[in-house]
């Protein structure tokens, strides 16, 4: 059996990504404008050209109605937009869904939130669109897009919405018609769980421990030093239905106590073992089935963290099982769950809810391979997204993408060492980047070489001479490992460093787990490059640590080459750390 891995368990209930918006005006100002619309000689701006279009006229008074009228009609900085605009039958169907019988029985509010939903910042030629596979609307939202092989100039929107014509150009951009709606993400991970109505042990149990709360945030806006900070959070909830708890005699929250209790050894307060088991069934950051599959036709384990401290769940996934939720086992070897068909991915504004088939107990997996991905955390991806960026694409984009994250970030600790200027356009501190080149042939180099990258992305650091940054790993399962590191290496940028010369001995770093003297060691890990191609490597950093308790551990790196500062190119390109155990 191949064993494989699954992203860092994040454990931090706040997100601290931050957008700064109070002093410079947003690219797109979505409020209402008087008047500045944006003509040309040939076309309307989008608002206005609907306004014409008899076929057209309910989402144009939906634009009317939330104020949102002029705001498709101008054109700040040369940004323009991309509308996808429901047909008045598709309106109609919309009404009906939603129990009321015209646009004013829904407020303003919504209104907004469905326009925001309907629109991109950015105009899409049908070349450009059909070479997509998600986009990213003005509620900062990802859209699946499916093109339609059999039917051309035709598409499926998030698996919900079809386009029928696209392209339609207007002064500021460029319209696709929908023969359906898509319904607006205003509903938490909270409010799906409510929704479903056969949840109402989990919701009491989620209300208990205070996880209700948490799951009903979609974002936390703080003013510091006049800026507006935006912190956006995400989450997984692996839900438990009614049904399911009767099949283990569960049949309220006392029972699911008793059973909680019954189970113990550590001799834990009840209210102790309510908050690990809910929060054992929460993953700090949004996961879709598709995100956490294995190979296809392959049988795989790896481990996948929660937000119950110091626990975690192994996970077997089988990919030559037909029923998609069915590939998927948990803790195989305890008291096991696996998906429940038809009744996952339900889709929330802050995350998604997946339901299982089993109660899930908390129970301690054996050893398995851990990949922590340094890019997977809650705030750099709320990070990017904010930017505009997107986070762990599936598709290598044209050029590369940086979003500078600075030296404060939650889950690392950066000390700027002397000087620290680093490279341009990467901030002091961490810098998420998402490469074009991602790829080598595993031949170039078999000793280094990674076929791919870890979610096509990487962690620059910059952190100058004797600069240096903490983190916390996932819970690793009690046992022996070897330890290995990924990273990105530019042909480029980084030359200088692998050829040691400007000043650099290769990139040397010491590496330290836990403050502990036995688990420290020191690297060159682009002296080890021996080609020139660009693309994503590996090398072994410990042959053999031990670790005698399960539990995050901390990772400590020291940057120790010169050329860290006194080089205007340097910088450290770092996937991830894989953790792969020794029988």
């Amino acid at each position: 059996m191949k064993t494989t891995f699954l992203p860092k368990a994040l454990v931090a209930l706040t997100v601290t990504a931050a957008t700064l918006t109070s002093c410079d005006k947003d690219v797109f100002d979505v409020s209402d404008h008087d008047g500045g619309a944006y003509k040309s000689a040939l076309y309307s701006p989008i608002a206005e050209y609907l306004e014409t279009e008899n076929d057209f006229s309910e989402y144009t008074k939906a634009l009317r109605y939330s104020g949102m009228f002029n705001a498709l009609n101008q054109s700040s900085k040369g940004t323009s937009f991309t509308a996808f605009v429901p047909t008045n039958e598709a309106m109609q169907d919309f009404y009906t869904r939603r129990g009321v019988s015209s646009l004013e029985e829904l407020t303003p509010d919504y209104v907004r939130h469905f326009v925001l939903y309907h629109t991109l910042s950015d105009s899409l030629t049908i070349d450009q669109f059909v070479t997509k596979t998600e986009l990213t609307n003005l509620e900062d939202e990802p859209m699946s897009l499916w093109i339609d092989p059999d039917n051309a100039g035709q598409a499926l929107l998030d698996d919900e919405a079809r386009i029928t014509e696209m392209g339609l150009p207007a002064s500021n951009g460029k319209i696709y018609v929908l023969s359906s709606v898509l319904t607006p993400l205003v509903e938490t991970v909270a409010d799906r769980v409510a929704e479903m109505g056969n949840s109402s042990i989990m919701l009491e149990a989620l209300e208990a421990s205070g996880w209700k709360k948490e799951l009903a945030t979609v974002a936390d806006t703080t003013i510091i030093s006049g800026y507006k900070q935006i912190r956006k959070r995400y989450y997984t909830l692996l839900n438990v239905t009614d049904r399911t708890f009767a099949q283990a005699g569960i049949t309220s929250l006392g029972d699911l106590t008793s059973q909680l209790q019954s189970l113990d050894t550590r001799s834990l307060p009840v209210d102790s073992l309510l908050r690990e088991y809910v929060a054992y069934h929460i993953m700090q950051n949004s996961y879709r089935l598709d995100d956490l599959a294995g190979e296809e036709g392959a049988v795989s384990t790896r481990l996948l963290g929660s937000n119950a401290r110091n626990q975690i769940m192994s996970i077997e996934y089988d990919g030559t099982v037909d029923v998609p939720e069915s590939r998927f086992t948990f803790n195989g070897q305890g008291t096991s769950a696996s998906f429940e068909p038809g009744a996952c991915d339900v889709k929330g504004k802050n995350g998604y809810v997946h339901n299982l088939t089993s109660w899930l107990p908390v129970w301690e997996p054996l050893q398995s391979e851990v990949m922590w991905d340094l890019a997977d955390d809650v705030a750099i991806k709320a990070a990017v997204t904010a930017a505009g960026n997107l986070y762990a694409p599936a598709e290598t984009p044209d050029q590369d993408k940086k979003t500078q994250l600075g030296r404060v970030i939650a889950g690392y600790e950066c000390e700027i060492g002397d000087g620290g200027g680093g490279a341009a356009g990467y901030s002091h501190g961490i810098t998420y980047v998402t490469p074009k080149y991602t790829r080598l042939s595993a031949s170039a180099d078999p000793n280094v070489v990674s076929a791919y990258g870890h979610n096509n992305d990487f962690i620059a650091f910059n952190l100058g001479y004797m600069g240096s940054v903490k983190a916390k790993t996932p819970v690793i399962v009690k046992g022996k490992y070897r330890i290995e590191l990924g990273y990105f290496y530019s042909n480029n940028d980084l030359s200088f460093i692998k050829n040691q010369t400007s000043g650099s001995n290769g990139g040397l770093v010491c590496m330290q787990f836990d403050g502990r003297d036995d688990v420290k060691a020191y690297h060159n890990p682009y002296k080890q490059i021996s080609g020139t191609a660009q693309g994503f490597y590996h090398m072994t950093i410990f042959d053999e640590v031990s670790f005698d308790e399960t539990s995050e551990h901390e990772f400590y790196m020291l940057v120790m080459d010169p050329a860290a500062t006194t080089s205007s190119k340097f910088y450290l390109a770092f996937d991830y750390i894989r953790f792969i155990p020794i029988d």
